[in-house]
Formats: structure tokens, C-alpha cells, sequence
């Protein structure tokens, strides 16, 4: 379940589908929904998560690839987690 989210822009466009601000486009855009829905989930689990999206664990943080075509990265959704909890979600998008 998401507790917090470091990007405004984001939060926006989860609570209220406006996408302005945002880099992503197309089935990019979709891929950004989808992965927020399925953190937002109070049954989140980050291994069920895995077998769904690409997930890069870093040090600070763990990352979501999005795509444009399921091959093309295009961006990523960054979060932390701690068992179903959700923090600090934001993107990061390759200009």
C-alpha cells in the first residue's frame, strides 16, 4: 500500500489521472498506472512484484522499469518498501 510519494506529479496523476508534468506518453503512461495500481495494493509483495516488472534494488531505493513496448525502457518507478508498506514513490525518466 502506498503511505507516501516524493513526487507531487505523480500522486496527482494516481489520485486524479492528470498526466501533465509527467514524461511519459502512450502505453509508457499505462505501464506508470498499472505499477502504481499493483503498489497501492494492500496485498503488495515485492516478490509477486518482481515476477510483473523489472525491479532494480539500489541502495537507496528499489525501481520499477517502465517501457514503451514491454523491451524499451523508457523510465522508472523508484519507491521504498518495508513488508506491504510503500514509501516515497517518484520516477525518474532517460531524457
Amino acid at each position: 500500500m502506498i503511505e507516501s510519494f516524493r513526487s507531487a506529479t505523480l500522486e496527482r496523476y494516481f489520485q486524479f489521472g492528470d498526466s501533465s508534468g509527467l514524461p511519459f506518453y502512450g502505453y509508457a503512461l499505462v505501464e506508470v498506472a498499472d505499477i502504481l495500481i499493483d503498489l497501492a495494493s494492500a496485498e503488495f509483495e515485492i516478490s509477486d512484484f518482481e515476477r510483473l516488472w523489472t525491479i532494480t534494488h539500489h541502495t537507496q531505493c528499489t525501481s520499477a522499469v517502465v517501457t514503451v513496448n514491454g523491451v524499451e525502457s523508457v523510465g522508472a518507478i523508484t519507491f521504498n518498501f518495508y513488508k506491504s508498506s510503500v514509501f516515497n514513490v517518484d520516477f525518474y525518466c532517460e531524457a
